[in-house]
């Protein structure tokens, strides 16, 4: 409790989200509004309020010892005089913000974690239990085939969770194994915890900040100079030492069993394709097949929601149970797609200027974005 008040006191910005966050911290405790506040002002305000007269105060955060050990002498001194209206102003528009939401959170709590596509619970692993509490914010953007949640947790902790049956494509033991490798290489989330438990997979991740690139308020063309810029650090990574591949070959005989099995979900085709018989549409991708294959290391899904940005640069990359060393084209592909489905067209040409291929094979573009239909 004292050290959600004291974020009130850092050297800087609050938004939406962190008066939401603390707002679940104080909700949690046991103290009416009022009493919150009066901790607020005669505990928490003494001692952190110098913090805030500094040139280059504490930003990160006060340590938990810190502020026990600022706070417990002033216990039972509750001052007589409040602070005056010239020194309350720095911290008051906070709790002005969170009160009326602790109030919401008191009256409407955090709901259970949602229902999976059967209508039972998503039942947390015994090692997972002690995410209960935490809000849950689905994440539905994307073609995920797992259930992925953002969750915040009473202490204020953030992570994303996914959950999904131990035989999706791809199995999230697969992307677990990718993260750890890519994690010292590039900016991807890290692994909490990755489990199996009950025929499902859990993997808990780090959130990377920042908003998916599909929903982030920048100009087409920046958007696409990042992204070529980002790409260009994917495909000249060093491969060498790269566990995991993903060659054509292995790729069309992916697409060829899930094809057989009768599973396609043909309702999610790209436009042109819908109501086209799948037999038919994988005969044409056949008969574009690349003769050769240039490796290179691929994210494997390189499309704009998995394209996280923050400060309006490039902050991490999610979703990467596809990532190895594969033919770039098929990173190429699925971005070209990307900006169109979401509007951003015009950025193509941008984009494949600055990756450095204004010219690109597009048939071998056009393989890659058949072939993605089938995974």
């Amino acid at each position: 409790m004292w050290a959600a008040l004291s974020e009130f006191f850092l050297d800087t910005e609050l938004d939406a989200a962190d008066y939401l966050r603390i707002s679940k911290e104080l909700a949690a405790s046991p103290y009416p509004e009022s009493e919150l506040e009066a901790i607020l002002l005669h505990e928490v305000y003494p001692a952190c309020k110098a913090n805030l007269m500094c040139v280059a105060g504490e930003w990160s955060g006060f340590h938990p010892e810190w502020i026990r050990s600022a706070i417990t002498p002033r216990l039972g001194r509750r001052r007589r005089f409040l602070p005056l209206f010239r020194q309350r102003w720095m911290f008051d528009h906070h709790w002005k913000a969170v009160r009326p939401l602790i109030v919401a959170q008191r009256q409407h709590p955090s709901p259970p974690p949602p229902p999976d596509d059967s209508g039972a619970p998503i039942e947390l692993p015994p090692r997972l239990r002690w995410l209960r509490g935490s809000s849950w914010i689905p994440i539905t953007i994307g073609k995920s085939k797992a259930h992925v949640f953002l969750l915040q947790t009473p202490s204020g902790d953030s992570f994303v969770l996914k959950c999904a049956a131990r035989n999706a494509a791809p199995p999230l033991a697969q992307e677990a194994e990718r993260l750890r490798w890519l994690s010292e290489r590039l900016p991807v989330p890290s692994v909490v915890q990755f489990l199996q438990w009950n025929e499902r997979e859990y993997l808990l991740e780090t959130v990377i900040p920042g908003e998916n690139a599909a929903t982030a308020n920048l100009p087409a063309r920046a958007l696409a100079d990042l992204c070529g810029d980002a790409l260009r650090r994917w495909h000249s990574a060093p491969v060498h030492s790269c566990p995991f591949a993903w060659s054509t070959d292995e790729a069309i005989a992916e697409a060829r069993q899930r094809l057989d099995s009768g599973t396609l979900e043909t309702d999610d085709f790209d436009v042109e394709n819908l109501g086209r018989d799948p037999h038919e549409l994988f005969a044409e991708m056949l008969t574009l097949t690349p003769k050769t294959e240039a490796p290179a290391l691929i994210h494997g899904d390189f499309c704009l929601p998995n394209i996280m940005i923050h400060g309006g640069q490039i902050s991490g990359f999610v979703d990467v149970g596809r990532a190895g060393v594969g033919d770039p084209y098929r990173d190429l592909a699925l971005v070209c797609r990307s900006f169109e489905h979401n509007a951003k067209g015009e950025a193509v040409p941008v984009f494949l200027e600055r990756f450095g291929l204004p010219n690109p094979d597009q048939q071998r573009l056009r393989f890659f974005r058949l072939l993605d239909e089938f995974l």
